[in-house]
């Protein structure tokens, strides 16, 4: 059952513990403000949330996906984090929350973790991403509209407690084993497509062969 965003607290089995007892706490902010009171030290993913003190951030450093820009190895829990947050809430920086909370990407499951890459691959490029075979996209492309379908009616910090929820239910499903998430929705957004234009193209976000190195795509309202 998805834990309900307006909830004020999260069921004891959604909460991320570090080895001190503190929870490890999941947020969304563009700006000083809005990083919750009591965060001393957190990790920014998938975007640069100001005040950071680890980030990975694959729109400044230019990998395919977030995923791609995080280390095999993670232990914030044993280097005094109470905090991972990320510019904008999507399906990429959900699964960069999970398998950083996980301990990278060496301590998920394989078939896990390629369906977090395929809907990470998605999100930003809008399209299945090569080498993942066509099931493992499938896969993907459900948890990604799965994802944005529930973040898609949340609004200011509404949409960061969602953002948050989804991160631990995610986190939940795969510690257990648990069948990932899946909407199927791909073929009835294909079928209200229209063929492009004649002499045109659709092109995924972020860096490509056409986009010269050391620029990346920003997202409106996204701190860089």
């Amino acid at each position: 059952m998805p834990f309900d965003c307006n909830e004020p607290e999260r069921p004891p089995h959604l909460r991320s513990f570090n080895k001190e007892g503190a929870i490890l706490q999941i947020f969304v902010a563009t700006s000083p403000e809005q990083v919750p009171a009591g965060i001393d030290r957190f990790v920014s993913v998938d975007g640069s949330v100001p005040g950071w003190a680890l980030r990975y951030d694959h729109h400044v450093t230019g990998e395919r996906t977030n995923l791609d820009a995080m280390p095999p190895v993670l232990a914030l829990a044993d280097e005094g984090f109470d905090g991972i947050a990320t510019t904008n809430a999507d399906a990429d920086a959900v699964a960069s929350v999970v398998v950083a909370l996980l301990g990278g990407r060496k301590a998920v499951p394989e078939q896990a973790y390629s369906i977090l890459q395929s809907a990470s691959h998605w999100c930003d490029h809008l399209r299945p991403m090569d080498g993942l075979g066509d099931e493992i996209n499938r896969l993907g492309r459900g948890l990604l509209d799965h994802i944005a379908t529930r973040l898609s009616a949340a609004r200011g910090a509404d949409r960061s407690a969602c953002f948050s929820a989804l991160s631990l239910e995610l986190l939940d499903d795969v510690r257990t084993g648990r069948p990932l998430p899946f909407r199927d929705g791909y073929a009835a957004q294909r079928a209200r497509c229209r063929p492009p234009a004649s002499g045109l193209h659709s092109r995924g976000r972020g860096r490509g062969p056409d986009r010269p190195a050391g620029r990346h795509l920003a997202r409106p309202g996204r701190g860089v």
